[in-house]
C-alpha cells in the first residue's frame, strides 16, 4: 500500500538525516576505550595500526591478530552484522520507474551514512580485542596484573583460581599468531581442555574488547527509523 511505502521513507529519510551526525559523536568514544585499554595496552596496539583495517586480496585481514580478534570475538563485522537493508517491490512499476528510483537512491544514501559510523566501530572493537589478546598473553607469561585490574577481571567472573586456571591453558596451549613477533598471543582455544576457564576468558575478552564500545547499530536505534 501506499501509505506503508511512505512511512518507510520517512523513516529511511529520518535515518540518514539523523544518524549522520552519530559518527562524529563516536569520534569521543575513543575516550572510554583508551581508558579501558590503558598506557600498556594502546602502546601493544600501537604497531597494529598500520595496518589494522588492511585486507589481502582474499578478503582476510592482513593484520595476523586482528584476524584473531576477528575469529575469536567477531569485531569489525558491523558492515556484515548491520548492513541496511534494500526494500525491493513485488511490483516495480506499481508507482512508476521514478519512484523505484528514488527508493535504490534511499538504499546508497543509507549506506553512506552508515560506513563512517560502522568504521568508527570497527576502528575501537579492533584495538580493545588486540589490547585484550597482549593483556592475556602477557599473563599467561607470568605477568602479574595490578590491584584495580584484578578487581576488573573479578567483576567479569575472573577470579584469581580461575585466572591461575586460564595461565595453565595459556602455558599448554598458546602459539604466537602467523606472521607476528614471538609472543605467544593466540590462545587456541579449540585445544583448551579446561572449558570453564576458556568461556570464562572468551566472556570477559567479549565484555572489555567489544561490547566496551558502544553500538549503534539497527537494533539499538528507535524503531522509527528502522528500515
Amino acid at each position: 500500500a501506499f501509505g506503508t511505502t511512505a512511512r518507510r521513507w520517512i523513516g529511511d529519510w529520518n535515518f540518514m538525516t539523523s544518524m549522520g551526525q552519530v559518527a562524529f559523536a563516536q569520534i569521543a568514544e575513543f575516550g572510554p576505550t583508551l581508558n579501558q585499554m590503558g598506557i600498556r595496552g594502546m602502546a601493544n596496539v600501537i604497531p597494529h595500526m598500520r595496518k589494522l583495517n588492511a585486507k589481502d586480496a582474499d578478503g582476510m585481514l592482513t593484520d595476523p591478530v586482528a584476524r584473531l580478534a576477528e575469529e575469536y570475538l567477531g569485531v569489525g563485522t558491523e558492515m556484515l552484522r548491520g548492513h541496511t537493508m534494500h526494500h525491493w517491490n513485488t511490483d516495480p512499476d506499481a508507482f512508476g520507474k521514478g519512484i523505484s528510483g528514488f527508493e535504490i537512491a534511499n538504499h546508497y544514501g543509507r549506506n553512506i551514512v552508515a560506513a563512517p559510523l560502522q568504521a568508527m566501530m570497527a576502528l575501537q572493537q579492533r584495538m580493545l580485542a588486540i589490547s585484550m589478546l597482549h593483556e592475556f598473553a602477557e599473563v599467561g607469561a607470568g605477568r602479574q596484573l595490578s590491584k584495580a585490574r584484578m578487581n576488573r577481571l573479578a567483576g567479569e567472573g575472573i577470579d584469581k583460581p580461575m585466572l591461575k586456571r586460564i595461565q595453565k591453558m595459556y602455558q599448554d596451549n598458546a602459539k604466537p599468531a602467523d606472521g607476528s613477533s614471538t609472543k605467544r598471543i593466540d590462545p587456541v582455544f579449540d585445544k583448551w581442555d579446561d572449558i570453564a576457564a576458556r568461556e570464562a576468558l572468551l566472556g570477559a575478552m567479549f565484555s572489555m574488547g567489544r561490547r566496551a564500545v558502544k553500538e549503534n547499530d539497527i537494533g539499538n536505534i528507535n524503531p522509527f527509523l528502522q528500515r
